[in-house]
């Protein structure tokens, strides 16, 4: 499977990230990844759900995912309100991603219309949002 090792493709997930699973989830993680029979979409779905199944204690153990490059076009108050939501350890992963749906869904149009255009300029930067994420906050 292509890119496996760096964590790229959608239903992967960061190694950062993966490290920090509790030993079961990990390893069942690790046994969908494995699975060649899944298509991209099922792998992705049986890791979210995977995911999901995880207890609030667990998931607040997990790094907290870097904010999308798009967020800080937003004025401070909805960035904070988005940060809230994205940063909210008791959402499960599906629940959190439409929470933020929801609120995003809610900005006025022209508001949006910038944040799609900073989105599609950011495509395929995560990664390295990420590191960036991680070397601030040690």
């Amino acid at each position: 499977m292509p890119h496996e090792s760096r964590g790229a493709g959608k239903f992967m997930i960061l190694p950062e990230f993966e490290e920090a699973l509790p030993d079961e989830a990990r390893a069942q993680v690790a046994e969908v990844k494995a699975d060649g029979n899944l298509s991209r979409h099922e792998k992705h779905d049986k890791i979210m759900t995977i995911l999901d199944g995880l207890s609030e204690e667990d998931r607040a153990r997990l790094p907290a995912p870097p904010l999308p490059p798009w967020v800080h076009h937003l004025d401070d108050g909805d960035r904070e309100r988005f940060e809230a939501i994205h940063k909210d350890s008791s959402l499960g992963f599906r629940e959190r991603r439409d929470k933020e749906k929801e609120f995003l869904e809610s900005l006025p149009e022209e508001v949006r219309e910038k944040m799609r255009r900073a989105r599609s300029q950011s495509r395929g930067r995560m990664r390295g949002c990420w590191k960036r994420h991680q070397e601030q906050n040690q």
